[in-house]
């Protein structure tokens, strides 16, 4: 039977049809290669590529069909090699699916390949297979294999993409071990799948392949790979490293709080005064495991970087310090107004020191309020006039990102370059923003009152200079503090300070109550000493106790004091508020006024007493007769006084009187600011006395007052008339609210800030008013001594933060700190 050579003409047409259905099934796939961007697609263009889609067993149809034929057609040859390399460029080039293997690129890096083989193969339960152009499909049975004696055994290594509607080897496709089919583009020969499965289980790359595949699988399982040991093996270091800096950073928080030194003369381990810091890293390397490992490294040598120098200790304080000052600047933020109170102090370097104090009102917390006082920083400062101070202050608030605007109170002592009403601190700052109201330290007015008083008088100047002298002979020698401490027991006497009148109340109270076991130490001194200076002032010492002069005046002196001290004390609470302030004052007015009255008299009951126990008469004795100079008179002047002969009554209107009429005088002049402030809010602390008949306009009234007081420009706190709405309907809710702190802490409690949000802005104001100087003096000589006074500012600083705010620093958490520190010191070099 013989053959045609050639094709016929309906064969030829039939290929030729066939050929262009396989290049029109083929238009538009690369398309499912391409991610879009812009997901407003048009209606026209979803519809085509859902029409891609239900052709795709078409394609593949009409694909193998021109493959089959490229033997007898160049031209179908040529036009299936040029689309398939196009579609192998495109998965190479442009984002594919690590779910479907269909769109795995043809190489793949050691990373990639890690990440798939952590994964693993992934099949897609349930999923509808679509039919090719025969009507067959892939069906989930080809995932198994049956054997011989009936059992089941999972093909693992098969894979179907969706995207392609072929399976893949998937072992083959990620060690690129053959160039076969099932392993490059996929089979969807559905017809002839069960024999070309088994025939490829058989060959020697995927029996390789799978060997690859399985070893690695393990190990990623059980985290046996190298990269996992690697990995668990820096965990495991930087672990280790964590706790080590925890244990550092806990040491540096113990030594900082409680105002101790680092360093010593040497700064090695296990060298004697190695200082605290080191010393205390030998102590824990004893008991704790990590510590004991770390300094194992360290004495061997296994480290180059111990964390244990100097630079390390300061980089640890001042993080810790940053964090506390970060801490204390986000609640003043969220109270935005605060009061700034400054301190200036020479220390024992010779620098001067202004201490920054900021007061503020605490709504952090949603069930309780708190007004707060918390230390910001030392600023060095040179030039220590108010220009000078007040540009300090400002250069530090704006590098905390604190605006000066919302200042409305600053508190000073009462120096001339602080509050001095034209170039002091405090008129400068007044100028900037008129809102930061000014108010002088309480305690050290009534302290200047005090010194008022002592200088006043003669008999006053020498009664203070008769303690000094007793306090400087008692502790001149140890054999002198023991003859004092042989008669006197229970209390000492006490050197006087100039800043501290708080001692000048010790130093009197011994006397006041121990006068005659002092005169007997002093009798004792005088014969038993054989220094004659020492015998000398002994004897005239005791002479001067024993008089009744002398004791009357230390029960006057000892009055005084006590009752101003305990104001003072009673004072410097953080709490306190103007009206208690001034009641306080007012109190002690009304004490120093009855006092004048009666209590010379008073004095002298007490005096006699002492007196008889000393066995002194209980008479003042007789001024020395001399010789009165005086001056030539003038026409004009007025007649002169008649001497008083009386000693008893030379006395009380020479030293009591004056005294007291000098302490009265000085109450009234030194708060006369604060009963200005206290005129101007003092309506908010009772707002139950308006409700009356007649009292509305005169609420009104203080109310647009505020509003003036409160206002700067076109910026204005608060709107006077909606403060006396809500001032009247709150009386009316909160009738027996007995301070402003109860007003401001039951409308936070409550949550009634948007109804009363006037009466919330000028409590809050009020309650940042200080009325005390909080000082760092005392921190500043514990920290910076004469042992440490090479200290640098820095680290002086930021020592003082975490000693004074010891409540945020030992809430501090590590975690952030040690987060920090590992930033700081990432090196990392960018190369552009």
């Amino acid at each position: 039977m013989s053959y045609r050579k050639q094709l016929s003409g309906s064969q030829k047409r039939k290929r030729k049809d066939e050929i262009g259905l396989a290049i029109q099934a083929q238009k538009g796939s690369i398309l499912k290669f391409v991610r879009h961007e812009n997901n407003e697609v048009d209606q026209d263009e979803n519809k085509e590529v859902d029409q891609d889609h239900q052709v795709t067993a078409e394609e593949n149809f009409y694909a193998d069909k021109a493959q089959e034929m490229q033997q007898n057609t160049e031209q179908s040859f040529e036009t299936d090699a040029d689309t398939n390399q196009e579609i192998t460029t495109v998965e190479t080039v442009l984002a594919w699916d690590i779910d479907d293997i269909g769109t795995w690129p043809q190489s793949l890096n050691n990373k990639l390949r890690a990440i798939i083989l952590e994964r693993g193969p992934v099949r897609i339960e349930g999923l509808e297979y679509p039919k090719d152009i025969r009507g067959r499909k892939f069906t989930e049975n080809n995932y198994y294999k049956r054997l011989s004696n009936g059992e089941i055994v999972n093909r693992r290594w098969l894979v179907y993409s969706k995207c392609k509607d072929a399976v893949f080897c998937f072992p083959c496709k990620i060690f690129n071990s053959c160039n076969l089919k099932i392993a490059t583009m996929g089979i969807n020969d559905w017809q002839n799948l069960s024999h070309t499965l088994p025939q490829h289980e058989k060959e020697q790359h995927h029996i390789e392949s799978m060997h690859k595949w399985c070893e690695p699988s393990v190990r990623l399982k059980n985290q046996t790979t190298l990269d996992a040991q690697n990995q668990r093996l820096l965990e495991s270091e930087k672990q280790h490293w964590r706790l080590v800096l925890e244990r550092l950073l806990s040491i540096v928080e113990y030594l900082s709080t409680n105002n101790l030194a680092f360093r010593g003369s040497t700064e090695k381990l296990y060298q004697p005064q190695n200082g605290n810091f080191l010393g205390l890293v030998q102590l824990l390397g004893n008991f704790d495991t990590v510590m004991n490992e770390y300094l194992r490294r360290v004495t061997e040598n296994e480290i180059h970087d111990d964390y244990l120098g100097p630079r390390i200790q300061n980089e640890l304080i001042m993080l810790m310090s940053n964090k506390v000052r970060d801490k204390i600047v986000s609640l003043v933020t969220l109270a935005k107004y605060f009061a700034v109170i400054l301190d200036c102090t020479p220390d024992i370097s010779h620098k001067e020191q202004m201490s920054l104090v900021v007061r503020f009102v605490d709504i952090s917390d949603s069930a309780q309020i708190t007004v707060k006082e918390s230390f910001i920083t030392f600023l060095e400062v040179e030039d220590t006039t108010g220009f000078g101070l007040l540009q300090a202050l400002l250069d530090e608030l704006k590098r905390m990102g604190l605006s000066v605007m919302n200042i409305r109170g600053q508190g000073y002592d009462n120096g001339a370059n602080m509050r001095g009403c034209i170039s002091g601190v405090q008129a400068r700052l007044l100028a900037e923003n008129p809102r930061a109201f000014f108010v002088p330290c309480a305690c050290h007015s009534l302290h200047l009152i005090l010194c008022d008083m002592a200088k006043s008088s003669v008999e006053a100047i020498c009664f203070f200079g008769l303690l000094q002298r007793i306090f400087v002979l008692f502790s001149a020698s140890t054999e002198h503090w023991q003859i004092f401490k042989a008669h006197v027991s229970g209390i000492t006497v006490k050197p006087l300070s100039e800043t501290r009148w708080e001692s000048r109340v010790e130093s009197a109270k011994t006397l006041r109550y121990q006068s005659e076991e002092v005169y007997e130490a002093l009798v004792a001194i005088s014969e038993e000493a054989r220094d004659p200076k020492a015998k000398s002032q002994a004897e005239s010492l005791a002479s001067e106790i024993a008089s009744f002069k002398f004791l009357t005046s230390v029960v006057i002196w000892y009055d005084i004091l006590v009752n101003i001290s305990s104001v003072s004390k009673i004072m410097q609470s953080p709490t306190m508020q103007l009206d208690s302030t001034l009641t306080l004052l007012n109190t002690t007015r009304d004490f120093l006024v009855k006092y004048r009255e009666n209590g010379f008299k008073e004095a002298q009951v007490t005096a006699r007493e002492l007196a008889e126990a000393l066995g002194v008469e209980p008479k003042f004795p007789c001024p020395n007769v001399t010789r009165v100079s005086r001056k030539k008179r003038q026409a004009e002047d007025e007649g002169a006084d008649e001497p008083i002969d009386d000693p008893e009554k030379k006395f009380e209107v020479d030293f009591f009187n004056v005294v007291m009429d000098k302490a009265i005088s000085a109450v009234d002049e030194r708060f006369n600011t604060l009963r200005a402030h206290h005129e101007q809010f003092g309506f908010l602390y009772d707002i139950t006395k308006f409700n009356e008949i007649g009292k509305q306009e005169q609420l009104m009234t203080k109310c647009k007052n505020l509003e003036s007081l409160l206002k700067h420009g076109d910026s204005s706190d608060l709107n006077g008339l909606e403060l006396y709405e809500e001032l009247s309907s709150l009386s009316t809710v909160l009738p027996h609210a007995k301070s402003v702190m109860d007003i401001v802490q039951f409308i936070h409690t409550s949550k009634l800030v948007d109804i009363y949000p006037n009466v919330y802005i000028a409590t809050r104001i009020l309650l940042t008013i200080p009325i005390t100087v909080a000082s760092g003096e005392q921190k500043l000589k514990l920290i910076k001594n004469y042992l440490r006074s090479t200290m640098s500012q820095e680290h002086l600083t930021g020592l003082a933060i975490l000693s004074i705010e010891q409540d945020i620093t030992l809430s501090l958490s590590y975690d952030d700190v040690i987060t920090d520190f590992a930033d700081e010191k990432t090196r990392k070099i960018v190369f552009n």
